[in-house]
């Protein structure tokens, strides 16, 4: 985490504990019948507060889904022949660094592109076949199929 992030995400928690703080002393005073113009500038105090610290954290937020890495070029070469030219999202997940969602998503999208073909055994495994990477004499995974 870099310094702006550290900096962003203190700031944000610092700022909606103040609000906190601020609602609970205004409420001590609304309970023990002590309402005055100072409640309501606290009131005030207390909402700016609130609405700066959620800017920070949510900036810091957007800041750090940015600065995470991406995936480098994948080398689907070696990992097709690793496993035969038969894979699995879960198997391409692995290999790849991808989210599963992800890996399914780029597996579909070598589907219909005409790359590969699909197999989904009885229980529900997706098989995404590459006859050009398997070996001849591989059998592919028999899960009931």
């Amino acid at each position: 985490m870099n310094k702006k992030l550290i900096f962003l995400f203190i700031s944000g928690c610092t700022l909606i504990l103040t609000s906190i703080t601020l609602f609970a002393a205004v409420s001590c005073d609304v309970v023990l019948g002590v309402y005055s113009r100072n409640s309501i500038t606290t009131y005030i105090l207390s909402f700016i507060s609130l609405t700066g610290g959620s800017i920070c954290l949510a900036a810091g937020l957007v800041i750090n889904r940015r600065n995470k890495k991406k995936p480098e070029k994948i080398d689907i070469l070696s990992i097709l022949s690793k496993y035969s030219g038969h894979v699995t999202p879960d198997e391409f997940s692995d290999a790849t660094g991808l989210s599963p969602d992800q890996s399914k998503n780029r597996l579909q999208e070598m589907k219909k592109r005409g790359i590969c073909r699909l197999q989904i055994t009885k229980s529900g495994v997706h098989i995404f076949s590459f006859p050009e990477f398997a070996p001849e004499d591989t059998v592919i995974k028999q899960e009931n199929l």
